[in-house]
């Protein structure tokens, strides 16, 4: 007997890249326009491209909705399709998001209330089974508002985002205003 036995492994590449980009509307850290661009991409290759019996793990494939994706879905709910299949993920994904961040009360300088940032923001994206199902009038369109507190570890958050542009609704029924 062998000390490790075969077992079957499933060979896939994924390909992910985020950017960040911060400007100040208004000068003194007193208004920021926050961008977020971030898309993936993967497959199966090698022997799993031809086998049937393999998949990508489902802990590796993307997911979209929630906190730090389109804020107007729940965590992992939003996929292109079938609302149904949001819980295995997909292979393809793009995110966008655009924030405006106001500090309200920064000309108090106390160091406490100075720390509290309003938002208003508009999250863009969705997750795909594979890159040939990939439709730009699939892209799901939040919007919200949300309020953030800065801590010396980091900030608190709380977000609240409905659906503008939901692709998954029967047409006629998709837009916020239908």
């Amino acid at each position: 007997t062998k000390a490790f036995p075969k077992h079957p492994f499933t060979q896939f590449y994924r390909i992910s890249a985020t950017g960040r980009w911060y400007t100040e509307v208004i000068p003194h850290r007193f208004s920021i326009l926050a961008f977020k661009l971030k898309g993936g991409i993967e497959d199966l290759y090698g022997g799993s491209k031809s086998d049937p019996t393999r998949s990508i793990p489902q802990t590796h494939r993307f997911y979209a909705g929630g906190g730090n994706s389109v804020r107007g879905w729940n965590s992992r709910e939003l996929i292109a399709g079938d609302p149904v299949l949001a819980q295995y993920g997909g292979n393809v994904s793009l995110e966008g998001s655009v924030e405006l961040r106001t500090a309200v009360l920064q000309s108090l300088k106390d160091d406490l209330f100075d720390k509290i940032w309003l938002v208003q923001f508009v999250d863009v994206g969705n997750v795909w089974g594979k890159m040939r199902d990939f439709r730009l009038s699939e892209v799901a369109i939040a919007a919200g508002l949300g309020i953030r507190y800065e801590t010396f570890f980091g900030p608190f958050r709380m977000d609240w985002g409905f659906r503008v542009f939901n692709p998954s609704e029967p047409p006629g029924q998709r837009w916020i205003t239908q």
